[in-house]
């Protein structure tokens, strides 16, 4: 979606700001999620959960039904 090499290249504890993200992006990638998961997100989901670990662990929750329960386990960037 912006043109990173691969998803490696993504810190997931930045935000999504920090990597590049406006309002046009936040919406494009809010629609993808929506389709990938047949969930509803609002607009600002990503500015809700403002890193991708943050989102991940959202978008998990809400698919599994269960919210902010699950914890999802990442290395820190080197």
């Amino acid at each position: 979606m912006l043109g990173h090499p691969n998803p490696t290249a993504i810190d997931p504890d930045r935000t999504f700001q920090e990597l590049g993200f406006d309002s046009l992006t936040a919406v494009e990638l809010r629609d993808r999620l929506s389709t990938a998961t047949q969930l509803r997100f609002p607009a600002s989901v990503i500015f809700d959960y403002p890193t991708p670990t943050a989102l991940a662990e959202h978008v998990c929750g809400e698919a599994l039904g269960l919210a902010e329960e699950i914890q999802i386990p990442h290395t820190p960037s080197a």
